[in-house]
């Protein structure tokens, strides 16, 4: 059909993968929580580490999940409790296929979600 674009099939996921997460009542880090932040991942896209920088405004029990495209848990690779402040954590996708996954951090049942592009 002449003027009719295809869209890439990366960006419909990806489109999906954000769909999802609002309907299961995720944030995506839009509104800014003073009780913390989820901040950027270094480097991303990345292969195989990235460095994942979180802040805390008051100690907290903070957990961070990867989550796939639907929605799905890879690996939970932080469950612990920390004080106030700037911090970081390492997600290893060494045994992960390429594409696109979402870092959900969740504090006092608040949470975040940031994107992240592991491409090998």
């Amino acid at each position: 059909m002449i003027g009719r674009r295809q869209i890439p099939r990366t960006a419909t996921l990806v489109a999906v993968g954000i769909l999802l997460m609002a309907l299961a009542g995720w944030s995506d880090a839009a509104a800014p929580d003073p009780e913390f932040k989820l901040g950027h991942a270094e480097p991303n896209p990345f292969n195989p580490v990235t460095t994942i920088h979180f802040t805390l405004a008051q100690p907290a029990q903070v957990t961070l999940r990867i989550h796939d495209l639907h929605g799905g848990l890879i690996e939970e690779i932080l469950n612990d409790f920390y004080p106030s402040g700037a911090h970081h954590a390492q997600w290893h996708g060494d045994h992960q296929n390429s594409g696109v996954y979402f870092v959900r951090m969740v504090v006092n049942g608040k949470s975040q979600v940031l994107r992240v592009t592991l491409l090998k």
